[in-house]
C-alpha cells in the first residue's frame, strides 16, 4: 500500500503525516508514506485543497486533517487490514 501526502511544509500537513503514522500503527500495517510538496505532481492529482491524502493512487481525502479513526477506515476500505 502506497499513501502519500500532499501539500506544503506546514503544520497541518505535518499533522497529517502523524495521524497516517499512527493510524498505521493502530493497525499494525506497514505503508510506504511519501510526503509531496512538488506543486506540479501535486496538480497531476488534481485535488481541490490541501493538504490531501492519496492512497494507491486515488485522492481520498482533501482540504482538511482526517482523524485517524478515519484514515484506519480508509485503510481498512482499501483493502489494509
Amino acid at each position: 500500500m502506497n499513501i502519500e501526502i500532499l501539500g506544503a511544509k506546514d503544520a497541518q500537513t505535518d499533522r497529517v503525516v502523524e495521524n497516517v503514522k499512527t493510524a498505521l500503527q493502530k493497525i499494525q500495517l506497514f505503508a510506504k508514506i511519501k510526503l509531496v510538496t512538488d506543486p506540479i505532481k501535486i496538480s497531476s492529482y488534481g485535488p481541490m485543497m490541501l493538504p490531501a491524502v492519496v492512497i494507491n493512487g486515488q485522492v481520498k481525502i482533501n482540504g482538511r486533517v482526517p482523524h485517524e479513526n478515519e484514515i484506519i477506515k480508509m485503510i481498512q476500505r482499501e483493502g489494509g487490514r
